[in-house]
């Protein structure tokens, strides 16, 4: 992905259908995603030309993916 990506709302229960990204150049956030409770989906993201934000992810119990 040539820009960032934001990953935002209480609706998000899984990243699986990210699981074809290997490269973000920008940033990575995922904020407030409370159904979220793993990043699985993320498991062949190799690089991330910025940061990485992770923030009130109340369920969120592994980053592992």
């Amino acid at each position: 992905i040539e820009g960032s990506v934001a990953i935002i709302g209480d609706e998000i229960d899984n990243l699986n259908g990210l699981s074809n990204i290997t490269s973000i150049k920008g940033y990575l956030k995922i904020i407030n995603t409370n159904s979220l409770i793993n990043l699985y989906g993320l498991h062949n993201l190799n690089t991330i030309g910025g940061y990485l934000f992770i923030h009130d992810n109340l369920v969120l119990k592994n980053i592992a993916t």
